[in-house]
C-alpha cells in the first residue's frame, strides 16, 4: 500500500508540473512577440545580427551530446597565427558570435557567410587561462557553432591550427572547468549567481551529464523571488557593480530585476526540468 500511495503521489506531481509547464508556455507564447518587438525598436543593430538565435528552432535541434568522458583530450593550437590576444571581451565575442551565424561583416573582407572562423576567433575560443565569463564564453563559442550547423568546419580549422579534439571535446572541456568553478563557489558559500547559474544552464543546455546537480538545486530556488520570479534583484537607484570587462551586459527592470540574471537562471531550471522530469514522470502510467 505504500508502494502505492508514493505512486499516486508521483502521478499528481508529474500532472500538476506538466500543467504548470503549459501554463508557462502559453505564457510565454503571449509575451514573447513583444519583447522581440522591443528589442528590435531599442537596438535594431544588435537586434539583425542575432535574430535567429530568439527562433525557437533554433535551439530546439540541439543533439545530445556524445563524448567519451574518459578519453576527453584537447591541446591547444599551436602558437599564434596572428597577433597575441588576450581573453575575450563583450564586443569582441559578439563579433565572433556573427561571424558564426554570418551576420557580422569581417574586419577584412566585408560580408562573410555563415559558418565563418576567423583565425582570431578560434584562438580566443581556445585561449588557455580563461575564467568566469571569458570561459563561459568560450563554451558558448562552441555550443554556437554547434546550434549553427558549423562543427564540421570548426573541426577543420582546429585541424588545421594544430590542436587536438572535436568541437565536442573542447565543449565538454570547457564545461567541465566550468562546473568544477561552482562546486568550488557552492563549496566556499561564496557564490556569485550571475555566473554561477550561467555556467549551470548552458552546460546543461549543452548536455553535459552532471550539469544539473540536485544539491545545488535548493540554494538556486531559494535565490529567486517567489512573486516575480526573479533572480539577482538590486535596488533601481543602486548601480551595477562592475563584475569585469568580460561579464556580458546586464540591465535592470523597473523594480531592478536583473535581465541577464533571470535570464540565466530560467535556463538553469529549464535544465533541471530537462534532466531530472524524464526520470521521474516517464514511468508514470496515466489512468
Amino acid at each position: 500500500m505504500a508502494c502505492l500511495g508514493q505512486r499516486s503521489l508521483v502521478t499528481k506531481t508529474c500532472r500538476t508540473i506538466e500543467r504548470r509547464l503549459r501554463q508557462v508556455q502559453w505564457k510565454l507564447n503571449s509575451l514573447v512577440p513583444g519583447a522581440i518587438q522591443a528589442v528590435h525598436t531599442s537596438n535594431p543593430s544588435y537586434y539583425d545580427n542575432f535574430a535567429s538565435m530568439i527562433s525557437s528552432e533554433f535551439w530546439s535541434s540541439s543533439p545530445p551530446l556524445t563524448v567519451e568522458t574518459d578519453q576527453v583530450s584537447i591541446r591547444h593550437p599551436n602558437g599564434p597565427t596572428v597577433i597575441p590576444i588576450e581573453c575575450a571581451t563583450e564586443i569582441r565575442n559578439d563579433y565572433c558570435f556573427g561571424l558564426l551565424l554570418g551576420t557580422r561583416p569581417d574586419e577584412e573582407h566585408g560580408s562573410v557567410e555563415q559558418c565563418t572562423v576567423s583565425d582570431t576567433c578560434l584562438q580566443m575560443a581556445t585561449l588557455p587561462g580563461c575564467t568566469k565569463y571569458t570561459l563561459s564564453h568560450q563554451m558558448l563559442y562552441f555550443l554556437l557553432a554547434r546550434q549553427v550547423g558549423c562543427t564540421d568546419i570548426l573541426h577543420h580549422k582546429l585541424k588545421v591550427a594544430g590542436a587536438l579534439g572535436s568541437p565536442s571535446d573542447w565543449l565538454y572541456s570547457l564545461c567541465s572547468r566550468m562546473l568544477n568553478d561552482n562546486m568550488v563557489q557552492f563549496s566556499s558559500g561564496e557564490i556569485n549567481l550571475d555566473l554561477f547559474l550561467e555556467n549551470v544552464g548552458l552546460c546543461g543546455f549543452a548536455g553535459v551529464q552532471g550539469s544539473a546537480r540536485l544539491e545545488w538545486l535548493p540554494a538556486i530556488l531559494n535565490s529567486q523571488d517567489p512573486t516575480t520570479g526573479c533572480f539577482c534583484r538590486r535596488e533601481p537607484q543602486q548601480p551595477i557593480k562592475k563584475q569585469g570587462r568580460e561579464k556580458r551586459m546586464d540591465r535592470l527592470l523597473s523594480d531592478g530585476c536583473s535581465q541577464h540574471c533571470t535570464a540565466v537562471g530560467v535556463i538553469t531550471l529549464g535544465s533541471y526540468i530537462e534532466h531530472f522530469m524524464p526520470q521521474v514522470c516517464c514511468s508514470v502510467t496515466y489512468a
